[in-house]
Order: C-alpha cells, then sequence, then structure tokens
C-alpha cells in the first residue's frame, strides 16, 4: 500500500513541478522501511531531508528545484528505527513538541 502511494505523490508532483519529484527507488525503499518498522523512519528521513535541503538552499549549494538524493535519508531513517525502535522516537518527537 505504501508503494502504490509513494508512487501516486510522485507521479503527481512530477505532472505538478514538471519534473521528478521522487525516483521510483526511493519509493521502493520506503515502502520497504515502512513495512518492516513502521511509520517513523519515513519521519526521520522526511526531517532530516528537508533540512540538509533547506540549508543546501540557504547556502547556495542547490539552486531551485535542483535535485538531490533521498535515499540515503531514508537509509538514515530506516538505521535509526532499526536500533532504538520506534517507541523510543516517538517519545522523542512527543517531548520534542510538547505534548
Amino acid at each position: 500500500m505504501a508503494l502504490v502511494l509513494l508512487e501516486g505523490l510522485s507521479g503527481m508532483a512530477q505532472s505538478l513541478l514538471v519534473q521528478p519529484a521522487l525516483g521510483l527507488g526511493d519509493a521502493k525503499l520506503a515502502a520497504l522501511g515502512g513495512a518492516w518498522l513502521g511509520a517513523a523512519g519515513m519521519d526521520l528521513a522526511t526531517l532530516s531531508g528537508a533540512m540538509v535541503g533547506s540549508l543546501g538552499r540557504v547556502s547556495g549549494r542547490l539552486q531551485l528545484r535542483q535535485a538531490f538524493a533521498f535515499c540515503p535519508f531514508i537509509a538514515l531513517g530506516i538505521w535509526l528505527v532499526w536500533l532504538w525502535g520506534a517507541d523510543w522516537w516517538s517519545e522523542q518527537w512527543h517531548q520534542l513538541l510538547g505534548f
């Protein structure tokens, strides 16, 4: 289900941006990680990828709409959830957001 959702999201973003937004390898790796460990890894991947992308834009190393690899961030998210578990990361999010 996650693979279909991510591929659909990628297709929709590509039609809006007129360029690829998410590679199919990214979607497959994210679906695999999500099936294995849950969605916590994708949360970490999205946050870390957004931070690096934002820093790249602010520093001038990334141009507007310039692609960069998302797969390393997905792998990092999967690895971190595998090491500490989704419950630990959930507790960290709750503490950070004040829930």
